[in-house]
C-alpha cells in the first residue's frame, strides 16, 4: 500500500487539487484566537486556585445535611466537589496550552508567508 503524498509532491506531479488546500487564516484572526485562549487559560488557573483553597479550607470531605426517610435532618459526609472541578480544570489547562502551542506555530507560519509575499518570494513558488 503506497504512502500518501505530501502537498509538495502532489504539486510536482501536477495532481494537487487546489480546492482541498486549506486556506491560511489571516494573522489578525490568529492573534485574536491567541488572546482569547490566553484569557481562558487565566480564568482556568483562577478556578484551579479556588479549588485548591476550598480543599485546604474544607478538607477531603464536606459535611452536608440530608433528610432521612423519617424527615429528620442527618449529617452526611461527601467527597469535596472541588476535587472533581480541580481535575477538570487541570485537563482544560492542558488542552488550552496545547491549543496555544498550535496557534503560535500557525502564527509563525502565517507571518513568514506574509513576509515572503512582501519581499516578492511568492512569485517564485
Amino acid at each position: 500500500m503506497p504512502s500518501q503524498l505530501t502537498e509538495s509532491e502532489k504539486k510536482l506531479r501536477g495532481t494537487q487539487q487546489k480546492c482541498r488546500i486549506r486556506a491560511p487564516r489571516p494573522v489578525a484572526k490568529i492573534e485574536a484566537d491567541i488572546r482569547q485562549a490566553e484569557a481562558v487559560l487565566g480564568l482556568m488557573q483562577v478556578n484551579l486556585n479556588l479549588c485548591m483553597e476550598s480543599i485546604e479550607r474544607d478538607g477531603l470531605f464536606v459535611v452536608l445535611g440530608a433528610l432521612d426517610s423519617n424527615g429528620q435532618l442527618k449529617e452526611t459526609k461527601r467527597l469535596n466537589p472541588a476535587f472533581r472541578i480541580q481535575a477538570q480544570a487541570v485537563s482544560a489547562i492542558r488542552s488550552v496550552q496545547k491549543q496555544l502551542t498550535l496557534l503560535d506555530d500557525e502564527l509563525a507560519a502565517a507571518t513568514a508567508q506574509t513576509q515572503d509575499e512582501v519581499n516578492g518570494w511568492s512569485d517564485f513558488q
